[in-house]
């Protein structure tokens, strides 16, 4: 993997984690289809790039 492979994997995490936390307080507000919702996109745009982008 080259080195701009590396940066793009590391901001798609952050993303990921970033959104991750969204979903989690989605839930605590007792928002369980939204928490689902966001749960939904933040996995997609976290397989979508690695078979695009990074393979």
């Amino acid at each position: 993997m080259s080195s701009h492979q590396w940066i793009i994997g590391i901001v798609v995490l952050i993303i990921f984690f970033y959104t991750i936390g969204f979903a989690l307080v989605q839930r605590e507000e007792k928002n369980t289809l939204g928490a689902w919702a966001v749960l939904i996109v933040a996995l997609t745009a976290l397989v979508i790039p690695f078979f695009t982008i990074l393979r």
